[in-house]
């Protein structure tokens, strides 16, 4: 079985980080060709593997041996704080002796004087408000509406983290990261999973997770008492982050003063983007936020990502997934009638389960007149695809609203919204004409058929047009039709 790590490494050869992160690990198999073990340069880079790919590499193994073979982890003889300072390529302070490690109280690690990192290499966290405990990545559902946002956090901290293992490692396209949707889409607990993430890896990181009030508070304190150690305070725990989560900052708009913006345009402006995580979350986009021009352009500079309304798909696999965790025996077919039954607000999915699970404690049947009793008889969201969901989504696309792409007038923007609307109605749904002119408020059909034509032209010979077809098409295709 020679070369057996290298056949691991060869499967996992397009994940960058998983690259980095084993870069120095040496693997050893025992004479009788039944354990693996791998030898990590440090703690953190061992505790980080085994909490991110150990699973992931158990079934590499499977999938060339054919069957299961133990795997074990241990860090080099000799590995020690020197070779981890080197390692991290910046200077990290010990914290005072009453700083708690792995805490989320709202205390400071100052890091102003340089120290060789502490021996349980531990990292600090500065968290307000405190971390919720379920927060993980491992607790976070995808779906088509937040795959990206999720894709682009776990590729920044899985960054961060290969970093300290790898010294200088170029930054991902995804740093600095600004994640937008609307309330309880899972934006906070997003960025709540980097810091977990990150504190998971005992790697020597001072992370630092505010609200945009609490930062407020924050500045406002020290701009008043106009105290230097608290200045100094106030200096070490931003400016030196390792990791910059601030969620809500559309706060900072909403009467601050322009003092306060300033102090954290200064903040992002001393953050080295190669070096430093930053992470920031915003209930409204970008161009609606009341905020200087200057830290406008500031954030206009992140990879902005947008968490779309959940849909009813990830309501069902969130309600499931609830269920299964706390012990509520719920089926496919009744988490489907209560997803259809539930708005946008995810927070509602746990309320559900909640409430279906004092029923079930109490010894009462789930079944549909339940299910009705505490969510209604009739469903809140449409499971199957209807012209109004293609219109939906395909103004969600082109950043418009449903009103705008119908009745919108001729406006390009609109207009082509508009007719890959029609085109996707048309070929989805099998639609004619006269039914898609009654779905668009239109009084001819002939309308549509121009449209259509048009869109059979753009189809042909305009790329951009062609691909957002395309991109239309996967994710309308995901639900089902009536049949």
């Amino acid at each position: 079985m020679d070369g057996l790590w290298e056949k691991v490494l060869a499967l996992e050869d397009e994940n960058p980080m998983f690259a980095a992160i084993c870069a120095e690990v040496e693997a050893t198999l025992n004479d009788e060709g039944q354990q693996l073990t791998l030898i990590f340069p440090h703690p953190f880079a061992m505790d980080y593997f085994k909490s991110r790919y150990a699973d992931r590499v158990g079934r590499d193994l499977e999938k060339i041996l054919g069957h299961h073979i133990a795997l074990t982890f241990k860090v080099a003889a000799g590995a020690n704080a020197a070779s981890l300072q080197a390692a991290t390529d910046t200077p990290v302070a010990a914290p005072p002796d009453d700083t708690t490690r792995y805490d989320e109280a709202d205390v400071a690690t100052p890091r102003s004087s340089p120290s060789p990192p502490s021996s349980n290499h531990m990292p600090s966290l500065i968290a307000t408000p405190p971390l919720r405990p379920q927060f993980t990545f491992e607790n976070f559902v995808v779906g088509q509406s937040n795959e990206t946002a999720f894709t682009a956090a776990t590729e920044t901290t899985d960054w961060l983290i290969a970093r300290c293992t790898q010294g200088h490692l170029a930054a991902p396209s995804s740093n600095p990261l600004l994640l937008i949707g609307n309330i309880s889409h899972g934006k906070t607990h997003l960025l709540q999973s980097i810091a977990h993430a990150l504190v998971e890896s005992h790697a020597p990181l001072c992370i630092v997770y505010r609200g945009a009030k609490q930062f407020i508070r924050d500045f406002t304190t020290v701009a008043q008492q106009k105290n230097q150690q608290e200045w100094q305070q106030f200096h070490d725990r931003y400016y030196r982050a390792d990791a910059l989560l601030i969620d809500d900052i559309h706060v900072l708009g909403e009467g601050t003063k322009e003092r306060t913006q300033q102090e954290f345009i200064t903040i992002l402006d001393l953050l080295p983007r190669d070096r430093a995580l930053i992470a920031i979350t915003s209930v409204q986009p970008l161009a609606n936020l009341s905020l200087k021009p200057e830290l406008m352009s500031r954030l206009g500079e992140c990879n902005a990502v947008e968490i779309g309304q959940p849909d009813f798909f990830l309501k069902k696999k969130i309600l499931l997934g609830k269920a299964a965790l706390w012990g509520l025996p719920l089926t496919e077919g009744q988490a489907e009638l209560v997803a259809e039954r539930l708005d946008h607000d995810l927070r509602l999915c746990e309320g559900a389960i909640k409430s279906l699970l004092s029923e079930h404690r109490i010894g009462r049947k789930i079944d549909t007149a339940a299910i009705q009793r505490h969510f209604g008889k009739e469903p809140k969201l449409e499971r199957f695809l209807t012209p109004a969901k293609i219109q939906e989504i395909v103004a969600v696309h082109y950043g418009i609203s449903v009103d705008q792409l119908i009745r919108g007038g001729r406006r390009p923007a609109f207009v082509e919204a508009r007719t890959a609307a029609m085109w996707l109605s048309a070929t989805l749904l099998g639609l004619s004409s006269p039914v898609i002119a009654r779905a668009f408020d239109k009084k001819e059909h002939t309308t549509v058929l121009y449209l259509l034509k048009k869109a059979e032209r753009d189809i042909e010979y305009n790329r951009d047009f062609r691909e957002a077809i395309e991109a239309l098409h996967n994710v309308l295709n995901a639900f089902p039709k009536r049949s």
